[in-house]
């Protein structure tokens, strides 16, 4: 499976049962930003919260340390990631930023399903794929 996926071809995905979409877009105003629009389904994932374990100081492991493992693991299960989940992430830095540390993440995890669209949001825009501001949920699993 290829890393990274053409926007263009992102639209034959969307809504299909075994995959899913994630918004990694970072910065103070991430997740207003990802309700006011999101690929439709998308889920949105946090660099503070959930792809970084922070201590009380930078000086202690920098400003988005990694999670352990069993933490991590917790995550993927809140996120609704199993071991066939065909996962595609995104984000707003044309996928260079927090979009590519999860997948990072997750290929080092052994998760073998896994994308991470070219360009990101900007490029899903030029693809002339439409954007939503429907409430998206997760759906756990354990």
């Amino acid at each position: 499976m290829a890393t990274l996926l053409p926007a263009t071809e992102l639209s034959k995905y969307i809504g299909q049962p075994d995959v899913l979409i994630f918004d990694a877009s970072g910065g103070p105003e991430a997740y207003k930003k990802y309700r006011v629009q999101h690929v439709p389904g998308a889920v949105f994932v946090d660099l503070e919260t959930e792809l970084s374990l922070k201590k009380e100081s930078a000086a202690h492991g920098g400003r988005h340390p990694l999670p352990d493992p069993l933490t991590f693991g917790i995550t993927l299960g809140k996120l609704g990631i199993k071991k066939n989940t065909h996962v595609i992430i995104y984000d707003d830095k044309a996928g260079a930023n927090a979009a590519a540390r999860f997948w990072w993440m997750l290929k080092a995890a052994g998760h073998e399903k896994v994308n991470v669209v070219d360009g990101g949001l900007k490029a899903i825009v030029a693809a002339g794929i439409e954007l939503s501001n429907q409430a998206v949920e997760r759906n756990p699993v354990e």
